[in-house]
């Protein structure tokens, strides 16, 4: 078990709830359905993260090979997809969209990337 990736997985699950209860509890009547549909995707990705991350932490040390590198990637790539989607919805009329925006489709192509090379470890090494 790697301790340091369950807990992120949990943090991970837990700020998922918090911000799927924000949003669907006080933000539903302050953002529109657009701003709204962003935040749900950031919650929905980063609670599969979470879930994700729980799994290959509890199961770390069951790997005949190192997982450190596509797991941080996913982290990473978690990280910025979310993080990108919550700040996209809530300050979706801020100057700062136009730097944030590019951040998403990297988060997500880190995440994509991790797991590809996770599949691709678990391939060579079966």
């Amino acid at each position: 078990m790697s301790k340091g990736v369950v807990i992120k997985g949990l943090a991970f699950i837990i700020i998922a709830i918090m911000m799927g209860a924000f949003g669907a509890h006080y933000l539903e009547t302050i953002l529109n359905l657009k701003q709204l549909k962003a935040l749900k995707t950031g919650v929905d990705y980063q609670f599969y993260a979470g879930i994700i991350l729980l799994i290959l932490g509890l199961n770390f040390d069951s790997f005949k090979f190192s997982i450190k590198l596509p797991v941080n990637l996913f982290f990473i790539g978690a990280c910025c997809f979310s993080l990108s989607l919550y700040i996209l919805s809530l300050f979706n009329k801020s100057d700062i969209v136009h730097f944030i925006w590019p951040v998403t489709p990297i988060g997500g192509l880190l995440m994509i990337i991790g797991l590809a090379v996770l599949s691709y470890k678990l391939i060579k090494n079966n």
